[in-house]
C-alpha cells in the first residue's frame, strides 16, 4: 500500500539545499577574512584580528555539518522517488481492479512527487477507460473532459520522452474520440514507425486511416452537393427570367 506522500516533501528538499548553499557561502567568507588576518603584521593593533579567531582550540567542522545536511537532503529526495514509485504501483493495482478513479488519484500523486512519461501515459489510459463507461454513468460532457485530459497527459508524457510508443498510441485514441482525425492518424503512424511489427498498432493505424478517408469523402461529397444546389438555384433564377 502506498504511503500518503508529504505535502511539503519537495519544498523541504529545496529549503535544505538552499540552507546548504548559504552555509557554503558563509564558510568561504570566513576563510577569506581569516586569510586577510593572517597576512597582517604580528604587532597589528587592528581590533578585528581577534574578532575572527576561533575562541576554542579546535576549528568548527563545517564540512561535517555540510555532509549531514547533504545526506538529509538526499534522503528526502530518495523518499520522494520511493513514494512516487509506490503511488504508481498502487495506481496500477487499482487499474487492474477497474477502479479507474482511484488509479487516477494515485497516478496524480506520483506525478506530483516525480513526473515521468510512464505515469502520465498510465493516467491517460485511466481517463480513456472512464470515458468508455461514461455513457452509462455520466453525460457526454464528462466524457469529453476525460478524453481531453487523456490527450493532455499523453502530450506531457511525450514532452518527457518523445519516443514513448504507448503515449503516441493513446494520444491517437484520445484525438480520434475528440474528432481530431488527422492528428490521430499522425500519432498512430508515428507509433507504428517506432514499432512496425506491432499488430495492434497496425490495426489502430488502419482504422484511423480508414476513418480519415471516409471523412474526406464525406466532406468532398458535401461540397459537391452544395455546389450542385447552388447551380440549380442559379439555373432556376435564370429560367424564371425568360
Amino acid at each position: 500500500m502506498a504511503r500518503s506522500p508529504s505535502k511539503h516533501g519537495r519544498d523541504q528538499t529545496q529549503d535544505f539545499q538552499g540552507f546548504f548553499n548559504d552555509l557554503q557561502d558563509w564558510e568561504l567568507s570566513l576563510k577569506d577574512k581569516d586569510k586577510k588576518i593572517k597576512q597582517q603584521p604580528a604587532n597589528s593593533s587592528n581590533p578585528s584580528s581577534e574578532t575572527f579567531r576561533p575562541s576554542g582550540s579546535g576549528k568548527y567542522d563545517f564540512a561535517k555539518k555540510y555532509r549531514s545536511i547533504r545526506d538529509l537532503s538526499s534522503s528526502l529526495i530518495g523518499e520522494s522517488l520511493l513514494d512516487s514509485s509506490s503511488e504508481k504501483e498502487q495506481g496500477n493495482e487499482f487499474f487492474k481492479q477497474k477502479k479507474f478513479n482511484e488509479a487516477i488519484d494515485c497516478y496524480s500523486r506520483s506525478i506530483a512527487l516525480s513526473p515521468n512519461a510512464v505515469t502520465y501515459a498510465n493516467r491517460a489510459m485511466a481517463y480513456l477507460k472512464i470515458k468508455r463507461f461514461a455513457h452509462c454513468l455520466f453525460h457526454w460532457f464528462y466524457s469529453f473532459i476525460t478524453v481531453t485530459l487523456a490527450e493532455v497527459d499523453c502530450t506531457e508524457a511525450l514532452n518527457l520522452d518523445d519516443r514513448y510508443i504507448k503515449a503516441y498510441s493513446r494520444r491517437a485514441t484520445a484525438r480520434k474520440e475528440l474528432g481530431m482525425i488527422k492528428e490521430a492518424k499522425e500519432d498512430a503512424e508515428f507509433a507504428l514507425r517506432l514499432e512496425p511489427e506491432s499488430q495492434e498498432l497496425k490495426k489502430q493505424y488502419a482504422d484511423i486511416k480508414s476513418l480519415l478517408e471516409k471523412e474526406i469523402i464525406e466532406k468532398a461529397t458535401g461540397a459537391m452537393q452544395s455546389t450542385a444546389q447552388e447551380l440549380l438555384k442559379t439555373s432556376g433564377i435564370l429560367f424564371s427570367l425568360f
